[in-house]
């Protein structure tokens, strides 16, 4: 395998091999990187890749392109890769931020990480589902809708026996760990904003279902009326996002119409209140479009950030609910189940930070 005057790269190799033999760098497990091995050996990319490469000549290593290099053994030329689903109905900015998170963290050594996205195709979102349940992963970050919008059958799923961590909200028929940015928090956030700034006459446009919006509903009635600061029930509107889950999804079109109806009705000024980005953007263009001005006659505040990819005219006061870390400790809590944790379901919490924008 070496000649008798080594070359650097064969010198490299025989200190790996000697490694191997020791049992310092286990079977079917990864060696270090190219960087690494060029920082700890002073050696050129080239020397490095070099001697890897005689020895996966030898059948002392596997090269996985993109993974790196690994010690051969027991007759494999892959380590077992465990396979680690995240499935969603979010549009492709909130998806792609909570990509990320899971993908940092992830030892990709071990796992591969796929997403399915539906879109906001709740269509398609049961099919992926019901098509990851029969790939049967090693675990699954699934992205839950309240039953109200729709009722997603979770049978194929819970029949798979896969380890599953869900973000928010809750359905009550699947028992796992969960990650959460408890609505509570963003409007402890938002009603904080309101005092300090002294803003007044609080209006409300939340999302159908209004169900899961009690809790941030009466903690800013708890919060403002501290001050003396009352939410009448009039203030609060609903809205049915349909046009959010179509074929084509408009994330913004029906709290525009809705604010638009607020607003001929009579609300022209104070501060506007939205459970999310979305219908505070929606509102936002009701708001301009009817001719008054932001944030002199109406604030809008957000409760929770979404990826709105420049769709809004202003900068939005929101609270970053942090989707990329919500997704990373939805990773690490998923890992230690498929590794073995047996111990009763968690739910963690995420606290946000508001960021103030240009609208109140």
């Amino acid at each position: 395998m070496f000649t008798a005057h080594l070359a650097k790269y064969e010198e490299l190799a025989k200190r790996i091999k000697q490694r191997v033999d020791s049992g310092e760098y286990a079977s079917g497990l990864p060696i270090p990187s190219i960087r690494m091995l060029m920082s700890d050996e002073n050696l050129s990319m080239g020397t490095v890749v070099k001697g890897l490469d005689l020895l996966v000549e030898h059948g002392i290593l596997n090269h996985l392109p993109q993974r790196g290099y690994f010690v051969a053994g027991h007759g494999t030329h892959e380590p077992e890769i465990g396979h680690v689903a995240f499935i969603t109905p979010w549009l492709s900015g909130d998806t792609n931020v909570s990509v990320k998170g899971m993908a940092d963290c992830l030892d990709s050594a071990k796992y591969t990480l796929s997403t399915f996205s539906a879109q906001a195709d709740l269509k398609r979102y049961q099919e992926s589902i019901e098509a990851v349940a029969k790939l049967k992963p090693a675990g699954v970050v699934l992205t839950t809708v309240p039953k109200e919008v729709c009722r997603i059958d979770l049978a194929s799923l819970l029949e798979a026996g896969v380890s599953v961590v869900a973000l928010e909200p809750h359905v009550p028929e699947l028992v796992c760990d969960r990650v959460i940015h408890p609505r509570r928090d963003g409007a402890r956030k938002v009603a904080a904003h309101m005092l300090k700034h002294g803003l007044r006459n609080p209006a409300l446009l939340i999302n159908a279902p209004r169900r899961d919006k009690e809790e941030m509903i009466e903690t800013l009635r708890r919060e403002l009326g501290s001050a003396g600061i009352e939410v009448p029930e009039e203030n609060i509107v609903v809205f049915n996002a349909a046009h959010g889950f179509a074929v084509s999804p408009d994330p913004f079109i029906d709290a525009e119409q809705r604010m638009t109806e607020f607003i001929q009705n009579g609300w022209r000024s104070g501060t506007l209140i939205c459970d999310h980005d979305f219908p505070a953007v929606g509102a936002l263009r009701a708001a301009l479009s009817a001719g008054l001005k932001v944030p002199e006659e109406i604030k809008i505040l957000s409760v929770a950030n979404c990826v709105i990819n420049g769709s809004s005219p202003m900068v939005l006061t929101t609270v970053d609910s942090h989707k990329e870390e919500q997704a990373r400790m939805a990773v690490e809590l998923l890992v230690r189940r498929i590794e073995g944790y047996t111990g009763p379901p968690e739910i963690h919490y995420v606290a946000g930070d508001l960021v103030e924008g240009e609208t109140g």
